[in-house]
């Protein structure tokens, strides 16, 4: 059964991957970036860098990639980052009051590991995950069928354009944007402290904001801070007293820091259903109408 597991272990993290793909363009071209997306999977499905123009621009955001990895990518690169002049950042406001990584369930963090395994980053240690196997000994059916795909099929499992933006949200696959927007509200208020500790979100949350605010303004480099569009039946689920507290706690960021600016388009009426994949992602009309708004606030902050 070891040999099996080891076996298992070994073939899987052979098989390339969206976390090895942006390691190695990030150890490659770092020195040549000047527009730099981080973020979680807002930004992976909804900022794609073939929009934007004359700035070199690289997506290194990647689905559940809280700010923690994002600051720990900075810092793993800082000294290769020689042209970085911007780095795009996204916040909805319920990402406030989350908890941190190393509480919150595996369930809602199946990635963490990876950041350790493929990018090499000092991470928390959460559930003892040194190891793929670890994190997939209930889905070993799954770890198993990617590796027949991969090494007996031959099919690609990186799923991400050159520049590192995800390619597989096409609108005419999208989900059913009212039930999604139920589902993830309601996830979204389980990783978070409860009302009754939301200050401690807070204090969390807006700290390694603040690092990688204070970091980039170290540095000279803009932060460009804003919340992604999320269809309204996501904003239905969600407690409109956090969403005040969290906008006022990011328009406050970008009054106290000069390099920082922020714009919310949470509820900007520019995006359609088809703009949306599922209640909170967009598609990928919804990404090159993003893109291109996005492009334009790049080129106003150089």
């Amino acid at each position: 059964m070891i040999v099996i597991l080891v076996s298992l272990e070994l073939l899987f993290r052979g098989i390339p991957n969206e976390y090895t793909f942006k390691k190695d363009y990030l150890d490659l071209h770092s020195n040549e970036i000047e527009t730099l997306i981080l973020g979680n999977s807002h930004n992976y499905y909804g900022l794609n860098p073939a929009y934007f123009n004359d700035y070199n621009t690289f997506n290194a955001a990647f689905t559940v990639q809280r700010t923690y990895f994002d600051l720990e990518i900075l810092k793993k690169y800082e000294k290769n980052f020689e042209h970085l002049t911007t780095v795009i950042l996204p916040i909805v406001p319920m990402e406030l009051f989350f908890k941190p990584i190393q509480e919150t369930s595996v369930v809602f963090n199946p990635s963490i590991h990876k950041y350790r395994i493929y990018y090499d980053l000092e991470i928390p240690f959460v559930y003892g995950d040194y190891f793929e196997i670890s994190s997939k000994i209930f889905r070993l059916r799954s770890m198993s069928r990617t590796i027949i795909s991969y090494y007996f099929e031959d099919k690609d499992q990186v799923k991400c354009s050159e520049l590192g933006w995800g390619t597989n949200y096409n609108w005419q696959n999208s989900n059913d944007l009212e039930g999604t927007g139920r589902i993830t509200a309601k996830q979204h208020d389980f990783i978070a402290y409860g009302l009754n500790e939301q200050s401690k979100g807070i204090e969390y949350n807006t700290g390694i904001l603040e690092s990688i605010i204070e970091w980039c303004n170290e540095r000279n480099i803009n932060l460009l801070l804003y919340t992604p569009p999320v269809y309204e039946s996501y904003r239905r689920g969600v407690d409109s007293s956090r969403e005040e507290i969290a906008f006022d706690i990011l328009h406050d960021l970008a009054l106290k820091y000069d390099n920082c600016t922020y714009e919310s388009f949470y509820d900007d009426t520019n995006f359609m259903e088809k703009d949306f994949f599922d209640a909170d992602h967009l598609s990928d009309l919804g990404a090159e109408k993003l893109s291109k708004m996005m492009d334009e606030r790049v080129h106003n902050l150089n």
